[in-house]
């Protein structure tokens, strides 16, 4: 089969610390429910800087400038023994301060919603001209205009329920309301997209910056994160993805949304890879901006245990998928697992059909698989949380059903997650940590020649939406490109050229002689 390969891939982060406070659901909520709680009035001197944030080596990890492999070596907990001078941009991405980011949230408005101060525009319109990837891009810093009085955006705030936007601890502009009585289209819906739509945007710049390809060659994008956007008619109707690609520059792409919680961006991975192989598309792009929904999620805990707030940042990726080049890692779409309907919602019946379906279909044993990429939440987040090392959970399941196939000893389960599990760096973003902040590392280590294999899982929790109590999850195997596109069978193109040729020229010879 001629499979579609990975052939790009980028990673980006957000700094968001005064969104933590204002826009993360578990603060907005303790505000309403409690607004003189001690949480929120110990909330502020728990929050980082955008330096102590670039010097976090999780952080490090997702953009690329540290490798999986350095969290291990590192000592925990990680928020503990930050990195010094780190750089605030990556071999796949980088991390953008929040400043610079809500006039990227301005960029990326096009009905004229987002009201910035004229004294923020210029300060921000300046480090744009100097930033690496916006700088030339005055289709985009344009966008920003001018900006407006202060006092017309206290105003917007204060009569219209427009939706503040704060930084450095002060109001620099708003989001109006895009609808009078429509919920759907309220001042808080239209922020909470636009910041998705503008992390994606962000993800989109940074996939065109650190790979070689033309954006006008790719042809359709899909969007995977986990908002929704619509109005009371159709209140998911989207689309984030012709939205993005419109100020990204994927100028000849059409597109769509994809949803699915946690397991999205895995599911569109699939969906792209089968675009590419059936012919439909040549270049796909998976891409996903992140939530200010859930800035400080478990900040509660955080907060009790004398921690930092760690869910400071808004994630994004795009991965890029294409035709065969003999030389990007492939994407084998005939091992796929899936959780099925029937499938049930025990850890080992989740496991077995995400994991040993696909390797029991092509043959293969737990250890032939080098890297599992599964739900790669943060550690450091989590275990002050109650919720324990999410990656290690799942590597010791599938370790389990390893010593059940008879592919290893039940005494080497521990080795197996030391050579084939990871631990998590990737913010707690839903979508963002569930199998694709690997995908860019896979990449990397199989162009190199380091490893053979890696499987991306993705896992998520449709009862959330309670419309079902069922579980979700699929997966898919990337591998190392044997090193040449196979050719389709039949005749090719150039043949039929060939045999018309020496067709016409026997049809003429004939006629001479007659």
């Amino acid at each position: 089969m001629n499979y579609p390969v990975v052939k790009g891939t980028s990673y980006i982060l957000v700094h968001a610390e005064d969104m933590v406070i204002h826009n993360g659901t578990t603060q907005t909520t303790e505000r309403v429910i409690n607004p003189d709680s001690e949480y929120l009035k110990k909330l502020p001197n728990h929050l980082r800087s955008f330096e102590e944030a670039v010097n976090y080596l999780p952080n490090q990890v997702y953009i690329g400038n540290y490798r999986p492999d350095d969290l291990r070596n590192h000592p925990q907990p990680w928020y503990q023994n930050p990195l010094k001078d780190a750089e605030r941009f990556g071999r796949y991405g980088e991390i953008m301060p929040e400043d610079e980011f809500v006039g990227l949230i301005k960029i990326a408005d096009v009905f004229d919603l987002v009201k910035l101060t004229k004294e923020f525009t210029e300060e921000v319109k300046a480090k744009f001209e100097v930033h690496p990837i916006l700088k030339g891009r005055e289709d985009l810093i344009s966008r920003l205009k001018t900006g407006d009085e202060l006092e017309e955006i206290e105003k917007l705030i204060n009569e219209q329920g427009a939706e503040p936007l704060i930084t450095g601890g002060k109001t620099v502009g708003c989001v109006k309301r895009a609808h009078d009585v429509d919920e759907n289209l309220s001042a808080h819906v239209i922020f909470e997209n636009l910041v998705s739509k503008a992390s994606a945007i962000l993800a989109g710049l940074n996939l065109i910056a650190k790979n070689d390809f033309n954006p006008d060659d790719v042809e359709y994008v899909i969007e995977c994160s986990e908002e929704a956007c619509g109005d009371m008619n159709q209140r998911g109707g989207g689309n984030f993805a012709k939205s993005i690609a419109e100020l990204v520059g994927f100028k000849n792409a059409t597109g769509s949304d994809t949803r699915g919680f946690c397991a999205a961006p895995t599911h569109a991975l699939i969906v792209a890879s089968s675009l590419v192989k059936s012919g439909a598309f040549k270049n796909v792009v998976v891409i996903a901006g992140g939530s200010t929904a859930k800035l400080g999620m478990n900040g509660k805990s955080h907060v009790e245990k004398d921690m930092p707030i760690l869910e400071d940042v808004i994630g994004g990726f795009a991965v890029l998928v294409s035709e065969n080049d003999g030389v990007n890692p492939i994407l084998r779409t005939d091992l796929i697992g899936r959780h099925t309907v029937g499938t049930g919602s025990s850890p080992q019946a989740v496991m077995s059909a995400l994991v040993t379906a696909p390797l029991e279909k092509g043959n293969l044993k737990i250890t032939d698989i080098d890297r599992y990429s599964v739900e790669m939440q943060n550690p450091d987040v989590t275990k002050p949380a109650g919720a324990g090392d999410v990656p290690n959970a799942n590597y010791k399941m599938i370790g389990a059903l390893g010593v059940m196939r008879k592919d290893i000893e039940r005494a080497q389960i521990n080795d197996f997650i030391l050579e084939h599990g990871m631990e998590g760096w990737a913010p707690t973003q839903g979508h963002i940590p569930s199998g694709v902040p690997y995908v860019g590392f896979a990449r990397e280590d199989m162009l190199e020649g380091k490893i053979n294999r890696a499987m991306i899982v993705g896992k998520g929790s449709l009862f959330l939406g309670r419309m079902t109590n069922l579980f979700d999850g699929v997966s898919i195997v990337m591998e190392r490109n044997p090193g040449k596109a196979e050719e389709e069978k039949g005749i090719s193109e150039e043949e039929v050229r060939k045999l018309v040729a020496e067709a016409m020229r026997d049809f003429a010879s004939h006629l001479l002689q007659n």
